[in-house]
């Protein structure tokens, strides 16, 4: 007797949540559209960061970075990921994520000690104003290309649950390592840097 109350009871509920559905959408947010900033070049040289070199021609690799391509921080430049080549650091960043401004710091100092080694690339992901990140990345000290990345394509792909990420890429552009988390100093970018990419500052 009492499932046969049940069973009416549990078809109200269902009834009720579908109704309460109806009126949400329920689609997934189109994809941001960022229009290229009237002058992208000042704006990095505003925050001390360099033109990105557009990267083409290169095949993917087996174990490379993701066919994708990305625009520079400001849009200007498009880079294909897959044609990069390392030795190279692939750090993926947001303004409003608090561990990469805890290993901005360090990332600025490794940039400074490992020019002409390492190459360093940034990932602005999910930020929908150029300008803010460009600022954000000044301020920390990032003298090294940036790329944006507003829709999360670079995360998305790499199955990537939250930032900071770091991709150690070696010179026939394979991804060799992956760092998930913050570092803790810039010794600890030079260790793991000399460990997976063998280039010892």
């Amino acid at each position: 007797m009492k499932r046969a109350v049940a069973r009416p009871v549990v078809a109200l509920l269902a009834l009720a949540m579908l109704a309460a559905c109806a009126g949400t959408d329920l689609r997934p947010p189109e994809r941001l559209t960022i229009p290229p900033v009237a002058d992208a070049p000042a704006l990095r040289r505003g925050a001390g960061i360099p033109d990105c070199a557009a990267a083409s021609g290169a095949v993917p690799v087996p174990g490379g970075l993701p066919d994708l391509t990305l625009a520079c921080l400001g849009g200007d430049t498009d880079v294909r990921l897959a044609a990069l080549r390392g030795p190279m650091l692939v750090n993926l960043w947001a303004v409003w994520c608090a561990p990469c401004r805890v290993e901005g710091p360090h990332l600025a100092a490794f940039a400074v000690a490992a020019q002409g080694k390492v190459t360093m690339v940034g990932v602005d992901t999910a930020d929908p104003d150029p300008a803010v990140s460009a600022r954000f990345a000044g301020s920390i000290g990032w003298t090294y290309p940036q790329l944006q990345d507003p829709n999360r394509d670079l995360a998305t792909a790499l199955g990537s649950p939250g930032l900071p990420v770091t991709l150690f890429v070696d010179a026939q552009g394979r991804v060799v390592y992956r760092k998930v988390g913050a570092f803790g100093s810039a010794q600890q970018v030079r260790d793991l840097v000399a460990e997976h990419l063998a280039v010892t500052l």
